[in-house]
């Protein structure tokens, strides 16, 4: 799970070395249920992901992280089919913490422009200009 700053929205990833036959570029249609509450829709994409092939769903409604951290399992459906029953156990943590990194990022490209926080920047160059302000 993670968020995608270019294009404004969160997204999960899953993948399992049983699904050879994803094709890159392709999208499937998945039904997301968190615990027996009613599944959300959506479109994924299957994506090349190093030596693997994942599909990639993405989503604008926060509550999808709500219920990935209030609820004790998510199940994903294709076709009618179960593909994946995932324990969400320590989600909750996890989910805030993925939440609160966001946040320092957010914050950091927010001060764009200043070095104050980027520890590799270059210190300025002394002039030999007097008039250089």
């Amino acid at each position: 799970v993670g968020f995608d700053r270019e294009h404004a929205n969160g997204y999960l990833m899953l993948g399992d070395s049983r699904w050879a036959s994803l094709e890159v570029g392709k999208d499937y249609d998945l039904d997301v249920e968190f615990d027996n509450v009613a599944p959300w829709h959506g479109t994924a994409r299957a994506i090349a992901m190093r030596k693997s092939t994942v599909l990639m769903l993405t989503f604008t409604d926060a509550m999808v992280l709500d219920e990935m951290m209030h609820k004790q399992a998510m199940t994903v459906h294709y076709n009618g089919k179960v593909v994946a029953a995932l324990n969400l156990s320590g989600s909750y943590l996890a989910v805030s913490e993925l939440l609160n990194c966001q946040s320092k990022v957010e914050e950091v490209r927010s001060s764009k422009g200043s070095t104050e926080h980027d520890p590799f920047s270059a210190p300025p160059k002394p002039s030999n200009d007097p008039f250089k302000q």
